[in-house]
């Protein structure tokens, strides 16, 4: 049951957010079953960040606590990830790997057709493919292109790459190609180079009105944030924003998001929960292999200039596809039951069926 549950989710992760959300409730099925499910390395912060959502909603009335709820939903994984994935032999880990990059083709070459339909430059007519926007397409399908050009699956690492291009944004661009550095250099220059990148990007589009445009929204964002360090809570936050945007620039009205994921975290939940997401994103860094800090950088700088980390889709698919190589068995690495110390080196599954030894930063 646990692999089946595990290979549905693969399967539809980039296929519809409904399939993806039933396959999920699956995974939690097989997680309260397994023998493994004390494996929690990464409760802390998944309860952290549900905590944060509550109290910054400062109520326990039932719309409120539904909306903190679906929003901590997105990182459902952190709790019922960690057991099933523990229950995996190495080889059940790579058929995994086939049947997530199997359908990460599958998406890409739903947004090509979806191009070739239109007969428009998708710079012009962006698509979504399967996803539910655009710009969730670019991102969503980054974690398994890490894994793709990691494992030389060329083939499916086109698809991929065609579908991020079809999302008809620079941003995904830019961390497609911060993806494909951090493959070759240590992730964490990778990710200070792309965070660089994004600042001369931006300086050089001073007096662009898009940018100012986003200009608006991250100030709004942060002087939400700063005049409630608590957060305002999902229900508010939309609200609360457009106040805020009147003040910067009156007229002006777009409440969704701040186009930043630090900045709406922190105005939605505080900044109690932005620390969770931090400790959740350094916790799936320290436990992941080299694909899957290549993931989690692509999609933090994506999150500079769009809220990556507020997308139900692009979490969902970041937290699967950093923990499929991060839990390893009893007798491939931990004791069954046992919860490595944040700092354990992991061991990666070898794709001749053996069992590497532990991860260096030269190596992971």
């Amino acid at each position: 049951m646990t692999w089946l549950a595990l290979a549905l989710l693969f399967l539809l992760l980039p296929l519809g957010t409904t399939p993806m959300e039933g396959a999920t409730i699956l995974v939690g099925l097989a997680a309260l079953a397994s023998r493994d499910r004390r494996v929690q390395p990464l409760l802390g912060p998944g309860i952290a960040i549900w905590l944060g959502l509550l109290l910054a909603g400062e109520t326990l009335q039932p719309g409120p606590l539904w909306s903190a709820t679906l929003v901590a939903w997105s990182w459902v994984l952190l709790v019922v990830g960690p057991p099933v994935f523990h229950d995996l032999m190495p080889s059940e880990r790579d058929r995994l790997t086939d049947v997530g990059l199997f359908a990460g083709a599958i998406a890409g070459i739903w947004a090509g057709f979806e191009v070739l339909t239109n007969g428009t430059p998708p710079w012009v007519q962006p698509v979504d493919g399967p996803f539910s926007h655009h710009l969730t397409l670019g991102y969503a399908l980054l974690p398994a292109l890490a894994r793709a050009l990691q494992h030389r699956r060329w083939v499916a690492a086109a698809a991929m790459g065609l579908g991020v291009a079809c999302a008809g944004s620079t941003g995904p661009l830019l961390s497609t190609a911060i993806l494909a550095l951090a493959l070759v250099v240590p992730a964490p220059l990778a990710l200070a180079g792309g965070a660089l990148a994004t600042l001369l990007v931006v300086g050089m589009l001073a007096g662009d009105p898009e940018l100012l445009e986003r200009s608006v929204l991250w100030t709004a964002g942060t002087d939400v944030a700063l005049s409630h360090p608590a957060g305002v809570g999902p229900a508010e936050v939309r609200a609360v924003t457009a106040v805020a945007q009147s003040r910067v620039m009156p007229g002006f009205h777009f409440p969704l998001h701040a186009h930043d994921s630090a900045i709406q975290t922190a105005a939605v939940a505080g900044w109690g929960a932005w620390i969770a997401v931090t400790w959740a994103l350094v916790g799936l860094w320290r436990r992941t292999d080299r694909a899957g800090r290549a993931g989690i950088a692509a999609v933090v700088i994506g999150g500079l200039t769009q809220d990556t980390l507020g997308d139900l889709e692009v979490v969902r698919a970041l937290c699967a596809w950093t923990l499929l190589p991060a839990v390893a068995r009893s007798g491939d690495g931990p004791a069954a039951g046992a919860v490595p110390p944040p700092d354990a080196a992991f061991r990666e599954p070898d794709p001749t069926g053996g069992v590497r030894g532990p991860a260096t930063p030269e190596s992971s």
